[in-house]
């Protein structure tokens, strides 16, 4: 072969291996970013949120709520597939309050409905309140 074809077939080859190259990269740059945005994020109540239900009006399906030790009080209205995760069982209550306004007719302190059915509670000790006081 004529050293112009052989100098041709080289150019040739190293131009599809710089593009290649290019190619590589950007598809690790993109993928990279795409992995970083599906990632769940932390929300720490009371860090973040100042309650369990402001975290969860705020969380993303696959979000993790971190409960700090405490009595938490309120009305939950669970409809997003997170987890809620307390610090220990021991030291993190959720005391129920039949007394709050119903949403949607009945008395209850959780609603678990649509996607919440499939979220995670765990490390946490549920107590209701009626007449007779703190139940477990």
């Amino acid at each position: 072969m004529r050293p112009s074809v052989l100098n041709s077939m080289n150019e040739k080859a190293g131009n599809r291996i710089m593009r290649l190259s290019f190619s590589l990269l950007l598809s690790v740059f993109f993928l990279s970013g795409f992995v970083a945005d599906v990632s769940a994020a932390i929300i720490n109540v009371p860090g973040d949120q100042p309650t369990i239900q402001a975290a969860i009006n705020v969380a993303n399906p696959g979000d993790v709520i971190i409960v700090a030790a405490g009595t938490y009080t309120e009305q939950i209205n669970l409809n997003k597939s997170v987890t809620i995760d307390g610090t220990d069982k021991t030291t993190t209550f959720f005391q129920g309050d039949i007394t709050f306004p119903a949403i949607g007719g009945g008395k209850y302190f959780m609603l678990i409905s649509g996607a919440g059915a499939g979220a995670t509670i765990q490390n946490i000790t549920f107590h209701k309140t009626d007449k007779t006081g703190p139940q477990t």
